[in-house]
């Protein structure tokens, strides 16, 4: 029953996580705004969450009445201070851009749900066949590893306007785009490794020394999906993002072979299906960059051509 009711919560707070309004503020570059604006939301479920704890009342209900307050407080929040800090919001009903909004939203939506299934189906796969020890082992890898993707996403608001923008797609833009992406994932890559092995050799029990190796190689995986990422954004700027869900649904057959023909799924042989279904994901969205791009390129050659 404690479950059932947790989903629920969750549930109505995803209400509350859908009516945020990030991205307003992310348009008119005040990401430092809407980050102030959600740090009262995060301070007040960590104190909460210790005081139950302390009382010896923290159950799963509880958290889930804690993460719905949460999300209700930021998104009040944000609605509060949009007029001063970001921009008042025009309520209109124009008939043709919510067609294309919904064209273009679903389809960035299933994408989004098809990159989850790599991690959410082998947590379950090793949870069925394995045991929940190894699906601790393994779920403790995939959880700290993917902390890179969270704080990428995190920086990638910073950069998302300026790819969306008149000059993100100039030459002196991408290379400044690039290098920042680079010097991130070195910096922060850096910082995960270091963090990885002190937290799995000192802090952690015994038990989960085996989470190291695979935390590696999911960080690698991570990784890639950080710059597959910032490639989807540039498919979207470039006004193709139907392209999303064909290349997530290509990335995702490498994973689900290796998975099927695997004689012994061990935890390792999972992480390397995981990671290899990341370096494909890089490798298509990369593609159908190149592509893009070359298409434009070419179209702007003719059109010169022809004034000339």
């Amino acid at each position: 029953p404690g479950e059932r009711l947790l989903i629920g919560l969750i549930a109505l707070g995803n209400v509350f996580a859908s009516l945020s309004l990030t991205p307003v503020y992310d348009a008119a570059h005040r990401q430092a705004i809407a980050a102030a604006l959600m740090a009262p939301g995060d301070l007040f479920a960590l104190g909460t969450m210790a005081l139950l704890d302390r009382l010896n009342a923290l159950s799963l209900p509880a958290v889930g009445m804690v993460m719905v307050a949460r999300w209700g407080l930021q998104c009040l929040l944000q609605f509060a201070f949009l007029r001063r800090f970001a921009r008042p919001l025009r309520w209109t009903l124009d008939r043709r851009r919510l067609l294309a909004l919904l064209r273009s939203g679903w389809l960035i939506g299933l994408a989004s749900v098809l990159y989850m299934i790599p991690t959410t189906a082998s947590i379950a796969l090793i949870r069925f066949h394995n045991g929940p020890t190894d699906a601790a082992i393994y779920g403790l890898a995939a959880q700290l590893s993917a902390y890179l993707f969270v704080v990428f996403t995190l920086f990638i608001r910073i950069l998302q306007p300026h790819i969306a923008g008149p000059h993100g797609m100039k030459r002196s833009m991408v290379v400044k785009i690039t290098a920042c992406v680079l010097g991130f994932l070195v910096v922060m890559g850096t910082l995960a490794v270091g963090a990885g092995y002190v937290m799995f050799h000192n802090m952690l029990s015994e038990t989960y020394i085996r989470s190291f190796p695979l935390y590696m190689l999911l960080l690698l995986g991570q990784a890639c999906v950080c710059v597959a990422s910032l490639l989807a954004h540039y498919l979207i700027a470039l006004h193709r993002e139907n392209w999303l869900t064909p290349l997530y649904i290509i990335a995702l057959v490498p994973f689900a072979l290796m998975l099927g023909l695997a004689v012994s799924r061990t935890l390792e042989w999972i992480a390397l299906a995981n990671v290899t279904f990341s370096v494909t994901l890089l490798a298509m969205t990369g593609l159908g960059v190149c592509v893009r791009s070359a298409t434009i390129i070419d179209r702007m050659s003719v059109d010169r051509f022809q004034q000339a």
